[in-house]
């Protein structure tokens, strides 16, 4: 289910499999998130897709056309109030750290290699932090479900 906000959406992607519980995503996502946690040993157990009204956002106009990158959130919830998220960019051959944020103190940390990129729309600090504060004011939009999708 997509959780629309103003100009964003958010869909929970993580879910319980099976009477193991075993968590899974989307194969697709769940690669992404993997390949983005594994070279820094982080881990996650969060994982949403992010959509946008402006379909501009993080995308590259290439011979007129605009590309289809996927935006993921990927997040670590240890506790009830210790949350970290971090906003990545799948541009296909690789990942783009966008920012990431920490529940306790909620400042974002814009990344050096999303303030490289030239995609046709970048959205302000101000605007990446308003994604990351309703996640932080609504956890449970990324809480995994308990059946399967």
């Amino acid at each position: 289910m997509i959780t629309k906000i103003n100009w964003f959406g958010i869909e929970n992607l993580m879910y319980y499999k099976g009477k193991n519980k075993k968590m899974m995503a989307p194969p697709e996502a769940l690669h992404f998130a993997r390949e983005m946690t594994f070279p820094n040993h982080e881990a996650f157990n969060r994982l949403a897709k992010i959509w946008f009204e402006d379909k501009t956002i993080f995308q590259y106009k290439i011979d007129g056309e605009l590309t289809s990158h996927e935006v993921y959130m990927i997040g670590d919830r240890l506790s009830e109030t210790r949350l970290t998220l971090t906003l990545w960019v799948d541009e296909g051959d690789k990942g783009v750290p966008v920012a990431r944020a920490y529940q306790t103190k909620r400042d974002i940390y814009i990344m050096q290699a999303y303030e490289e990129k030239n995609y046709y729309y970048k959205p302000s600090k101000a605007q990446i932090q308003e994604i990351f504060n309703y996640l932080f004011d609504n956890p449970n939009r990324l809480e995994i479900n308990r059946f399967e999708r």
